[in-house]
């Protein structure tokens, strides 16, 4: 039993649009990169440029909070929490 149908015209019409999505998909990631090149380009040609603009690689990943037991957390109606 069919629901809908989608005509060739329809059809059509939605292989131009992804046609285009890719289009702009590509041409972005082309722009990101031609972007990043000058960048670092400009940085090596101008060593005084202060450390705030260079990218700085991270020592130390981020700190992790730890999880409170399954136990301590309330459940849902409860009217007061468990004590840890």
């Amino acid at each position: 039993m069919k629901l809908f149908e989608i005509s060739n015209r329809g059809l059509a019409v939605i292989g131009v649009l992804v046609l285009v999505l890719w289009g702009v998909i590509l041409a972005e990631r082309a722009v990101i990169e031609q972007a990043r090149e000058a960048h670092y380009e400009f940085l090596q040609s101008h060593p005084d440029t202060p450390t705030a603009l260079r990218p700085q690689p991270t020592g130390h990943p981020t700190e992790v909070v730890p999880m409170l037991p399954a136990d301590s957390i309330s459940q849902v109606g409860a009217s007061t929490p468990k004590q840890v």
